[in-house]
């Protein structure tokens, strides 16, 4: 039995005394005023009765645990049925710090001095780990007068254990946020929804030479450079609409030096936003020093476009002179001469003649490369000009004992091309495939097209080209590095001309090769008019060229 069910059967007790007495009384005619005065000893005991009653349904209608301790001996007067339902109901009269914490001295919130002295009347709000389940509680203490006149320590319990895991969750979470934005190499900055900085990383204030309460006093756009302020702002526009953007700008130091970042802009909020930036600067500049040289590059290989075309032009002259009277000698038309004689004049021609070809290739590159190469486009049949080309190339494949076979599409079409140029193409394409074959070998024209292409694929059955030889091929004045190409005669200016002018007309050549199993070189032109006209197999032309083959490989 609990102290409060103590006192309430005590003045029961004494209600019953009281009443003995008072019969006591009247049976031996005791005074009047002596029965009043019994009387009202009854009717006070019994309304201090009710009153602890009161007191006693007031704290057991509480959902939180309650406790009413005694502050001199630690005894536990009163606990209400969340605290008996928990530790037992055999709990009141027990020291308050063995019971609820498993201590065996009093805590040091048994000392009271928090809610008595000079306290008393005052709340006490505090939060501890309970050290019997682990769960944290806030506790409310007040010092209360009991029913028995003596102060007493009133405690009321709250269970905030969700409450406190969550707040150790974001405290650790903070604390782990803290770290990596101080850490943080790139630089950070939070705003708010007006632009206003509220949180910046020390990377920040190290690179743009302001101090953080600097920085916080500042709108975002006042580090901007006045070039770059228009791109922030439509670049803010544009996170406005999706909530992130990228972009780099250039900044102003506190110094008003410039400096260069990305920046790239998260949302973290609607009132806030964080900006990861990286310094730029370095790069930028890189940057500008290779835009320079690459100026300064251009500059110079078109100087030396411009010198190689004056250059042909002056060389041209006096070689067509040699040529030309090289020819009129060997006619006789100056006198008899002799055998000796005519094998050193054409020896002389032969040469001027090819020192021409390489200064014209020479001359037309830098045509190319100088943006003076004019292309005098008209709409050309491709059946035509691959008929020209084969009838024009019979000889030479004759002569090696090569077959020079076609093998074109059901139908192809034209395209708009310059159409001297295109046969220097094709004559580059087709003259180095009969090269490279030995006697005995094929070289094959292949035509097809798509809804965009026309193609004119050149297979052989030569030497083929090593694959680490390939990035070569396009290369002026560049020849294979190998004994069997070293065994052709070239400038290595073909191929190279041949890319230039393909790439002129929106074309390109591309390469497939094998060493030993040959090469397929496909020039690939757009097609500007799809009028397709059919190519039939008996066609004339066509039956020249079979018979031609058919003599070549008899040969």
């Amino acid at each position: 039995m609990n102290d409060a069910e103590k006192t309430k059967e005590e003045l029961l007790k004494e209600v019953g005394e009281l009443r003995a007495r008072l019969i006591e009384l009247e049976s031996n005619s005791f005074k009047k005023q002596n029965i009043k005065k019994i009387n009202g000893s009854a009717i006070l005991l019994s309304e201090l009765a009710k009153t602890n009653e009161q007191l006693l349904s007031i704290l057991e209608a509480f959902d939180n645990p309650v406790s009413v301790c005694d502050p001199l001996n630690y005894e536990i007067l009163f606990v209400n049925s969340p605290l008996k339902k928990k530790y037992g109901t055999e709990i009141v009269g027990k020291k308050c710090h063995s019971v609820f914490q498993k201590f065996s001295q009093p805590c040091s919130f048994c000392t009271n001095s928090r809610i008595f002295g000079d306290n008393l009347g005052q709340t006490y709000v505090r939060e501890l780990q309970n050290c019997v389940d682990n769960r944290w509680y806030r506790c409310t203490d007040k010092a209360i007068k009991w029913p028995d006149g003596k102060m007493v320590r009133f405690e009321i319990s709250t269970d905030i254990h969700e409450q406190k895991m969550s707040e150790q969750v974001l405290q650790e979470s903070e604390k782990k946020y803290r770290a990596y934005i101080n850490n943080s190499p790139q630089l950070i900055f939070v705003a708010d929804s007006s632009g206003r900085y509220i949180d910046v990383n020390p990377s920040a204030c190290a690179i743009t030479g302001y101090s953080k309460d600097e920085l916080l006093n500042m709108h975002r756009l006042e580090l901007y450079a006045p070039e770059s302020k228009e791109d922030a702002i439509n670049s803010f526009k544009n996170f406005l609409n999706t909530g992130r953007s990228t972009g780099e700008f250039c900044f102003l130091k506190k110094d008003r030096s410039k400096f260069y970042m990305t920046v790239e802009t998260v949302k973290l909020s609607e009132e806030q936003i964080i900006c990861f930036c990286t310094d730029i600067t370095e790069r930028k500049n890189n940057e500008d020093e290779l835009l320079k040289a690459k100026i300064a590059a251009e500059n110079s290989n078109r100087t030396k476009s411009e010198f190689l075309a004056t250059m042909s032009h002056e060389l041209r002259t006096p070689l067509n002179s040699i040529i030309g009277f090289s020819e009129v000698l060997s006619e006789g038309y100056f006198g008899q001469i002799n055998e000796k004689q005519a094998k050193y004049i054409k020896n002389i021609s032969n040469s001027g003649k090819h020192l021409l070809t390489l200064i014209n290739a020479i001359l037309d590159i830098a045509k190319v490369e100088s943006g003076k190469m004019q292309l005098y486009k008209e709409k050309i049949y491709l059946k035509d000009i691959v008929d020209e080309m084969i009838s024009a190339m019979q000889y030479l494949a004759a002569s090696k004992e090569v077959i020079l076979k076609l093998q074109p599409d059901s139908q192809f079409g034209a395209v708009q091309a310059d159409k001297a140029k295109l046969r220097q193409i094709l004559y580059n394409l087709i003259g180095n495939a009969i090269k490279f074959t030995e006697s005995g070998g094929s070289v094959t024209i292949e035509t097809r097209e798509d809804y965009k292409m026309a193609y004119i694929s050149v297979k052989d059955t030569g030497i083929g080209i090593p694959a680490n030889d390939l990035d070569k091929l396009f290369k002026p004045f560049t020849q294979l590095d190998s004994f069997c190409s070293r065994q052709y005669e070239g400038t290595g200016l073909g191929l190279a001309l041949t890319k230039e002018l393909a790439e002129l007309h929106g074309g390109s050549i591309h390469v497939e090769s094998e060493p030993g199993k040959g090469s397929t070189f496909t020039l690939a032109l757009p097609i500007q008019d799809n009028t397709t006209s059919p190519y039939s197999a008996t066609d004339k032309n066509v039956k020249v060229h079979q018979q031609s083959n058919l003599l070549c490989s008899k040969a």
